[in-house]
């Protein structure tokens, strides 16, 4: 019999079995929730050192591709200066300038890119000329590639300058195939006004062989890989600047227009006025030290990705606008002349690590 007292005790019990069990499941939801914020902020640490590390091996990517840049330039500093009564010139002959390729026929992206030298030559006012050499190892190193360039030379034996310049023009037009047969490459040579015969002659007997190889020594030891290689040789103070970012007629012409700047103002100075238009056009986004703590436009100061581009692909950013989607950046070109552009390059790169440079 369940007595007044009894009854008292026995609510008092379930009363507080239910307190002690609510507590427990309160305690236990409280522990679950901040295992869920603790597993929450390793998973969010994690992620930052995978996206850290993968930062760091690209930042590592792009320096060796630097260093690399920079030797292959350094290489191409021993390419031998134009000689007159030997290589093949296009164009003034008494050029400032001179674009030197080597190159071998057949070859799709030379043919693309000395489209784009004959319209730079034209545009020069004689202050630039074109210097083909033959690399034709670098190529297929075949037996084929080697007889195109001994029928070309061949050509310029028996029709002179134009006759080589007409024959190459030949090949190229008659597309890219893997190889030309003596018999086409015969035929080539008749389109260009040479005897059959005497053209026949050289090209099996061999005599230019020595010609090509003049050509062909003059780089290989530099161990440059790929086609077409260009340097551009400036002819008065013998200087070379390797051109290996690019075949556009845009690209060559901001290279050339680079060199003369540099000759005509000192990089100081360059600095100092980049420095100054920074300041005016572009730190109300970027930041007024280029560090892009305005979160409006990333850093430019080396922090960021800016050090990745070339000179030539940040001058056409600034200049054109940027390709990325969605981006704010639009061209300056209306508002800049390119030596401006070029000067606030010049700011933004001073502060950058030297082995960010290419």
């Amino acid at each position: 019999m369940i007595t007044k007292s009894n009854y008292s005790t026995l609510i008092t019990a379930i009363i507080i079995s239910a307190i002690i069990i609510s507590g427990a499941i309160v305690f236990f939801a409280l522990k679950m929730d901040n295992r869920e914020v603790s597993d929450a902020k390793i998973e969010s640490s994690l992620n930052r050192i995978m996206e850290n590390r993968q930062q760091d091996k690209m930042r590592q990517h792009h320096l060796d591709m630097n260093k690399e840049v920079r030797s292959t330039k350094q290489r191409l500093q021993a390419v031998n200066q134009v000689d007159k009564e030997i290589d093949h010139i296009f164009g003034n002959s008494d050029a400032e300038f001179t674009l030197i390729e080597y190159g071998s026929f057949g070859c799709v992206h030379c043919a693309d890119m000395e489209q784009n030298i004959r319209l730079l030559v034209a545009e020069s006012k004689e202050n630039l000329n074109w210097v083909y050499r033959h690399l034709p190892v670098a190529f297929r190193n075949s037996r084929e590639a080697l007889l195109e360039a001994e029928a070309s030379e061949c050509v310029s034996v028996l029709k002179g300058e134009s006759g080589f310049w007409k024959f190459a023009d030949v090949l190229n037009k008659n597309g890219h195939q893997s190889a030309f047969s003596q018999q086409q490459l015969r035929s080539f040579a008749k389109e260009t006004g040479v005897n059959e015969s005497k053209f026949e002659k050289c090209l099996s007997k061999g005599q230019q062989k020595e010609r090509i190889n003049r050509d062909t020594q003059s780089i290989a030891s530099l161990d440059i890989g790929g086609l077409p290689v260009v340097v551009l040789k400036q002819n008065k103070t013998g200087k070379t600047y390797p051109l290996i970012e690019g075949i556009s007629t845009s690209y060559f012409k901001f290279e050339i227009d680079q060199i003369i700047r540099n000759e005509r103002t000192p990089i100081l100075e360059q600095i100092t006025s980049g420095s100054k238009l920074f300041a005016t056009n572009c730190a109300g986004c970027h930041g007024d030290n280029a560090d892009g703590k305005l979160n409006k436009a990333p850093a430019l100061n080396g922090t960021a990705h800016a050090w990745h581009h070339s000179n030539f692909g940040l001058f056409q950013t600034i200049k054109e606008g940027s390709t990325a989607k969605d981006s704010p950046m639009k061209g300056w070109k209306d508002k800049l002349t390119d030596d401006e552009i070029e000067s606030i390059i010049r700011y933004f790169q001073s502060l950058w690590n030297p082995e960010m440079m290419r």
